[in-house]
């Protein structure tokens, strides 16, 4: 066997594995990337929601005040 022949069978899988391999990290970094944008959004849009929670609560409460003082006059 000479060594072109070598190379050529053996060079071409190689390179093909290392690219491939190249290609999931720089897929696998980029979901990462996207995830961590992901979970600030969902974490600002929790803390929303729970501060619009806490003064719907409030505003309940005060309803209800208002309505039992109805009743009772």
């Amino acid at each position: 066997m000479d060594w072109l022949q070598l190379i050529g069978s053996y060079c071409f899988p190689i390179v093909a594995c290392v690219g491939i391999a190249w290609f999931c990290k720089y897929l696998i970094d980029r979901n990462r990337e996207d995830m961590k944008e992901m979970r600030a959004e969902h974490t600002e849009e929790t803390k929303a929601l729970r501060e619009e929670m806490a003064e719907m609560n409030k505003t309940l409460t005060e309803l209800v005040v208002i309505m039992k003082n109805k009743e009772d006059k």
